[in-house]
C-alpha cells in the first residue's frame, strides 16, 4: 500500500471542516480526538485534517505532535473507512505519552469506530458559533 499523505488527501476547506466538526460524529480517548463524517461526494478516497489544541509550550512540540498525527495516519491508512473525512486532534496532553502509548490510544479509537459507527453527533458550540442542528434545537424546543 502506498503510505505517502498526497495533496488530496488533505481536508483543507474551511467548509469541510466545519462539516465533520459540527455535523460529524466524535471519538475521544486521553488527549485525542477523532472527528468523522462521511465525504459529501463519494470519491473513493478518505481525507485528513491534523489539529492541535490548547496551549503548547512551544512551536516545536506543537509540530512534534503534528508529525507524529500525520505519521499514524501514513502507517495506518488502511484503517481508516473509504468516502469519510477525518480530522485528528491531540491536546497539550499528548506530549506525555511515549509514542508507542500514543500510536495504541490512536488506534483504538479507529476500533471503537468500527465496533459501533452510529455514535451521536457533536453538538459543541464553538468560538460563539452554533451548529446549524443546535440552532434548530433552540428554535423548536426539547
Amino acid at each position: 500500500m502506498d503510505n505517502r499523505l498526497r495533496k488530496q488527501e488533505i481536508l483543507r476547506r474551511k467548509k469541510d471542516f466545519e462539516r465533520v466538526l459540527f455535523r460529524g460524529k466524535r471519538r475521544q480517548k486521553g488527549a485525542l480526538r477523532l472527528y468523522y463524517a462521511p465525504a459529501p461526494v463519494e470519491t473513493g478516497m478518505r481525507r485528513v485534517a491534523f489539529i492541535t489544541g490548547g496551549k503548547f509550550p512551544s512551536n516545536v512540540a506543537r509540530n512534534r505532535i503534528r508529525r507524529r498525527l500525520r505519521e499514524l495516519y501514513r502507517t495506518n491508512k488502511e484503517r481508516f473507512p473509504l468516502n469519510s473525512d477525518f480530522i485528528l486532534r491531540a491536546d497539550v496532553q499528548a506530549l506525555d505519552l511515549v509514542p508507542l502509548v500514543f500510536n495504541q490510544t490512536a488506534l483504538s479509537l479507529l476500533a471503537e469506530l468500527d465496533e459501533n459507527p452510529q455514535t451521536t453527533p457533536t453538538t459543541q458550540i464553538r468560538a460563539g458559533k452554533k451548529s446549524p442542528e443546535s440552532a434548530d434545537r433552540i428554535k423548536r424546543g426539547p
